[in-house]
């Protein structure tokens, strides 16, 4: 098959390694992965132009060194007071050494350069990196302390700084019982399984990107891996970049679907929350008639035949309720209390004045 030699393809970059402060030959130390993700002066040769990072979650890098720092110093004092309560678990119970690997850092790049990205599909695939990541550290026993976004290089991406949770299987913080390769590595060791420890390593980090992958790269049009490494040919990478096109579109109007019924949800709880203030309003408005109404009606009484007792009744909270309360209790203890005094006096009103000249025609 012939390999495709003008275009790279999208695909997924994701990488994740831990470090000691002290660092060696093989590895770089936590100071120096800080100062890197941080952009301070000359931790970065190989950046052109570098750029303050943008902190998208939790504190600066350099901030993550002196916690680092501060967690050992407190560490180590429980670790030398268990020892002499726990002589036999001395082994089990070590001090956290210079060389003892402490972070755990990953850096996830996005396809497109700076200059082509599309900013939307860049933030959506940002914020399913940031989820990824923080699920990742709670998978491993790990806390994410600093997230940092770089526009400085011809692809954006994301550095997650993460350091191990302190617990009984982890008391030395330990940041290789908090990353897949180094686990099944030391377990392949502890087995005696045949070949080189390195091989469970590398399977380990090929299925937590498999995991990457279909979580987050599938999501937005990334490949697994690209073209030449698989040999495809121009027509079974176009297909696959096809599919994943169309599968980047159905997450797209999933997405839009799921917005469009919390919009329509809001919208149907603001004019639920409408409806009601109108109904309260307009139950203040009759309530407000209603006392016009009978203190209306009262001073009719009271000029007709101010009879005190009958006023008394009319005019004491506890005989007929509170006029201005719309409880349905209340109205009815006052339409009780009211309906015989009304009803006596109406027909008394009825009645002509007795005395010379007036005459009954009933």
């Amino acid at each position: 098959m012939a390999a495709i030699s003008d275009r790279s393809g999208k695909s997924i970059f994701a990488h994740k390694q831990t470090y000691s402060r002290k660092g060696n030959s093989k590895s770089r130390s936590v100071s120096d992965i800080a100062d890197e993700a941080e952009r301070l002066d000359g931790a970065c040769p190989h950046v052109g132009n570098p750029q303050p990072p943008t902190i998208l979650e939790g504190i600066l890098p350099s901030e993550v060194v002196a916690l680092i720092e501060q967690r050992i110093a407190e560490q180590n004092k429980q670790l030398r007071r268990l020892r002499k309560e726990q002589p036999d678990r001395k082994d089990a119970l070590r001090t956290i050494r210079s060389d003892t690997h402490v972070l755990i850092g990953s850096v996830f790049s996005f396809p497109d350069p700076v200059e082509d990205m599309d900013e939307a599909d860049y933030l959506r695939w940002r914020r399913d990196v940031i989820a990824f990541a923080r699920d990742d550290a709670v998978r491993n026993g790990a806390e994410v302390l600093s997230i940092v976004e770089h526009l400085d290089e011809a692809h954006p991406h994301v550095h997650v700084l993460a350091v191990p949770l302190c617990a009984d299987g982890n008391m030395r913080m330990d940041a290789k019982r908090c990353h897949e390769g180094h686990r099944e590595q030391d377990r392949h060791a502890a087995q005696h399984w045949s070949g080189s420890p390195s091989r469970s390593y590398k399977q380990a980090m090929r299925d937590w990107q498999d995991r990457y992958h279909a979580e987050v790269g599938a999501k937005h049009g990334q490949a697994r891996t690209g073209p030449r490494r698989r040999r495809l040919d121009r027509a079974a990478w176009k297909a696959e970049q096809e599919r994943l096109k169309a599968q980047k579109a159905a997450e797209i109007a999933t997405e839009r679907a799921a917005e469009a019924r919390r919009l329509a949800d809001e919208e149907e709880r603001r004019l639920s929350a409408v409806s009601w203030d109108t109904v309260a309003r307009r139950l203040r408005e009759a309530e407000a008639v209603h006392a016009i109404a009978t203190g209306g009606l009262i001073a009719a009484i009271r000029q007709v035949d101010p009879d005190p007792v009958l006023l008394e009744r009319l005019e004491t909270p506890g005989q007929m309720g509170s006029w201005t309360n719309h409880d349905a209790d209340r109205n009815r203890e006052m339409s009780l209390a009211l309906a015989p005094v009304l009803s006596d006096e109406l027909e008394a009103l009825r009645q002509p004045p007795a005395g010379p000249g007036f005459v009954n025609r009933r």
